[in-house]
């Protein structure tokens, strides 16, 4: 499966269809890297408040979540104070203008040397983020050589396929995914699409699933749509955040459910079909 972010669509679907796709559109397909490779440390123009001199609270957001998956895991989560260390580290970070190239490797340096105003277990810290860094287990990971931002490609391509299975690898890419969208979706004009298709995977995921019950409540009001895709209804309607979804939809696409036929009712009911509509789909 993969996930592909533009200002126009953001697509799940299968590796074999998204290269036949990319080889008519441009695209920027960085999750194909082998190793994973992005840098999301890289800012946008919109995600530097320079009235403030601070970060945009939706890229502190991001790159906090990063932090957090290194220093306390995927399931791990931040006290009040490890939220406030993080924020300083990242503010002092990209105050510092000697830093000539932003990426994991210079923050983890910048770091080191960084005077804390807490006294934390920095031993830990620097511990468990330090697979990121240069001989860590995933030096590239958050250290990928374009020095540009991904918000203004029209087409990029995210395949999680291969790393579903690996907890640290798929919270992190998921928040660059959806850091790379939100921004898109606050700072763009034009109606911009995040589609995920064979969707059962992105709904069984706790942080992936999140995002989605957000961006059904939150995506028109910046001129987005969610669409969600999936070969089997109860994917959706077994899903957490399934209410989310359907009470946020505006248009659903049904096809042939006559396997459902015995059950239907129970759909119908959910779906708010009348019995018209029903005997379409059946």
């Amino acid at each position: 499966e993969a996930f592909a972010i533009s200002p126009f669509t953001i697509t799940s679907c299968t590796l074999k269809s998204v290269k036949s796709f990319t080889s008519i559109i441009s695209a920027r397909y960085p999750s194909a890297m082998t190793p994973l490779s992005f840098n999301p440390f890289i800012l946008s123009e919109y995600d530097w408040q320079k009235s403030e001199n601070t970060l945009a609270e939706e890229k502190l957001q991001a790159l906090s979540g990063i932090i957090k998956v290194l220093w306390k895991g995927p399931e791990g989560s931040f006290s009040q104070t490890e939220s406030n260390i993080v924020k300083d580290l990242l503010t002092g970070y990209y105050r510092n203008h000697d830093i000539k190239k932003r990426d994991f490797n210079s923050f983890y340096e910048y770091a080191l040397n960084f005077k804390f105003d807490y006294t934390f277990d920095t031993e830990e810290f620097f511990y468990n983020l330090k697979i990121c860094y240069k001989e860590g287990s995933y030096p590239k990971l958050l250290n990928a050589a374009e020095n540009e931002s991904l918000l203004n490609e029209r087409l990029i391509i995210f395949e999680l396929d291969n790393i579903k299975r690996n907890a640290i690898l798929l919270s992190i890419t998921t928040t660059v995914i959806m850091d790379v969208f939100v921004s898109k979706m606050r700072n763009l004009p034009g109606k911009k699409i995040i589609m995920f298709e064979e969707a059962w995977a992105a709904l069984n995921n706790e942080e992936m699933s999140g995002y989605i019950q957000w961006l059904a409540k939150t995506a028109r009001k910046f001129n987005a749509k969610l669409i969600v895709v999936t070969q089997e209804l109860n994917d959706i309607l077994n899903s957490k955040v399934g209410k989310a979804l359907i009470s946020n939809c505006s248009e659903k696409f049904l096809l042939d459910l006559s396997n459902f036929k015995e059950n239907f009712n129970e759909i119908q009911t959910v779906l708010g079909l009348n019995d018209f509509q029903k005997a379409q789909i059946l």
